[in-house]
């Protein structure tokens, strides 16, 4: 379940509105379509993209996808709002509207919003929408203080929204590194010191479960996983049934996935880069959770980045994409989906993986 779906939010006027986006989208967007769906009253999503660098109406098979996202969310309304001058804002409105009115698909409302001032593209009420426009603050806003309170952060900018998922330069990063060489060995001893297959696996099991009960345990208690804790966990993670034991934890994280999300950043900022895929790919899932798809598809574009053939990345990438809700994963066998998408170029196997571990 989302944030946007918890939080106690009441839309009664365009600025509830302008003020309730950059909490659905994580920052203050510009030069944006932004697509909030609605079911019955409450928000089921938001979509945000880019407006035509060429001030022209949207692509048709971008509009098509966007209707998509409706239709599977099941919204019987949607709230258009632009962000931008108005030659520019103008032709994705009336192409967006069109499409989903053709759908079936109410528009409560749309807006244009320039330089801390709103327009109504269907209000010609000129006592509420003067041709100059309205003025409105997003930052004093009641609505913006209720999602505040409802655990709701909001970033200044695009690039402050791509920052958060940077990896992280210096000492600690170069501190991980060493940890790194010295778990590989661990896990290999590990593997190599058990009877047979069986008992390697279960080992390798019982370790990875471990070491992500105990970094759960740091992260909640506000601090953050030590360096020789992140790299431990880090080459455990290969495996794909350690790594399923977190995916399958964040699920059962119900309405509190907050703490995942914070573990699972911290990694894939701090991992050594080809052990990035599968901490990409929990912090993901834990963060479209949290109700912040566009977060997860960075985190998700990361992880492919570095393995293109990391099949549960692109199973979820493909997922989000189509618009599917959060709720889509929680009866999903990671492994049996990733199986089904085998395929692509053979990568070179990392050194987790030469000491019998399973990637996916």
């Amino acid at each position: 379940m989302s944030i946007a779906n918890r939080a106690r939010v009441r839309l009664s006027c365009p600025a509830d509105i302008l003020s309730s986006i950059p909490y659905l989208v994580g920052y203050h967007p510009s030069h944006s379509i932004v697509v909030v769906g609605m079911q019955d009253r409450h928000i089921a999503f938001a979509a945000r993209d880019d407006l035509p660098a060429d001030g022209g109406p949207p692509a048709p098979e971008a509009v098509r996808a966007l209707v998509d996202v409706v239709a599977r969310q099941r919204c019987d309304g949607v709230l258009l709002v632009g962000f931008g001058e108005e030659e520019r804002v103008t032709p994705v409105i009336w192409t967006v509207g069109d499409a989903l009115a053709q759908a079936n698909v109410e528009i409560r409302e749309a807006l244009r919003a320039d330089g801390g001032r709103y327009w109504s593209y269907l209000c010609t009420n000129p006592s509420c929408c003067p041709p100059e426009g309205t003025a409105y603050d997003p930052t004093t806003s009641p609505v913006a203080a209720a999602w505040t309170v409802a655990g709701r952060a909001v970033l200044r900018d695009r690039q402050e929204y791509e920052a958060q998922l940077q990896p992280i330069v210096g000492e600690l990063r170069e501190e991980v590194h060493r940890h790194t060489e010295a778990a590989t060995q661990r896990l290999f001893d590990l593997v190599a010191d058990a009877a047979d297959e069986s008992h390697a696996r279960a080992a390798l099991v019982a370790a990875g479960t471990r070491a992500i009960a105990e970094a759960l345990d740091t992260t909640l208690r506000g601090e953050q996983p030590t360096p020789e804790q992140v790299a431990w966990l880090s080459v455990l993670l290969m495996d794909v049934a350690v790594r399923d034991v977190a995916w399958l934890l964040i699920l059962s994280a119900g309405d509190e996935p907050e703490p995942h999300r914070a573990l699972w950043q911290h990694l894939l900022r701090t991992v050594d880069t080809d052990l990035l895929a599968p901490a990409a790919t929990l912090f993901a899932l834990a963060a479209w959770r949290c109700g912040d798809g566009g977060i997860a598809r960075i985190a998700l574009e990361r992880a492919l980045d570095v393995d293109p053939d990391y099949r549960l990345a692109g199973m979820l990438a493909g997922a989000i994409a189509r618009g599917l809700p959060p709720s889509a994963m929680d009866t999903l066998s990671p492994s049996a989906s990733a199986r089904r998408r085998r395929g692509g170029r053979r990568r070179r196997r990392s050194s987790t993986a030469r000491a019998g571990t399973r990637r996916a």
